[in-house]
């Protein structure tokens, strides 16, 4: 892939040096003269030469549009919500998923849950919220302390989170 080509908010998909690991990363930008990019690993910043990017740093949108596709048949299988971890291609069964707030009141443009969830902790949620029937997908973390759950879900702006042992919905 050649820099020019680099679009600022957009995932790739970064190789180690060795090629024995491949993370998601995003493109934040130039630095110093355009000769560094920077991409952002796990909340990060990773700075790269154009060197560097042209043998680490591929093109990821057919990834993403395979998983965007995996996304759409949990979703048309489980109607009435789900919780599917990317990583793994399973759903999730325990804890409170929690949403965060940057994928919010997104459910025409899911590609976005999908992207921030590679970014983040791999996982996607959707759900029905039962006042309002609105449907939301979105980019979601599993934690196991209820309490924990709550604060986050408060913090992340959130109508609810969501039980997976009880599968119940928690008004916020």
């Amino acid at each position: 892939m050649k820099t020019k080509n680099l679009v600022q908010n957009e995932v790739y998909l970064y190789f180690a040096p060795d090629y024995k690991t491949a993370q998601y990363v995003e493109f934040l930008g130039y630095w110093e003269n355009n000769d560094v990019c920077i991409f952002c690993l796990k909340n990060n910043d990773m700075r790269l030469t154009k060197q560097q990017v042209r043998t680490c740093i591929f093109d990821a949108s057919n990834e993403i549009s395979e998983l965007c596709e995996d996304v759409l048949n949990v979703a048309r299988n489980n109607p009435n919500g789900f919780t599917y971890n990317l990583l793994t291609e399973a759903k999730e069964t325990s804890g409170y998923s929690v949403a965060y707030a940057a994928t919010q009141n997104n459910s025409n443009d899911f590609k976005k849950a999908v992207k921030h969830a590679l970014l983040h902790r791999g996982i996607v949620g959707g759900w029905i919220d039962s006042e309002t029937n609105t449907i939301y997908i979105d980019s979601v973390k599993i934690l196991h302390d209820k309490n924990m759950a709550i604060e986050v879900g408060k913090h992340e702006k959130q109508i609810a989170i969501f039980c997976l042992d009880e599968m119940t919905e928690i008004r916020l």
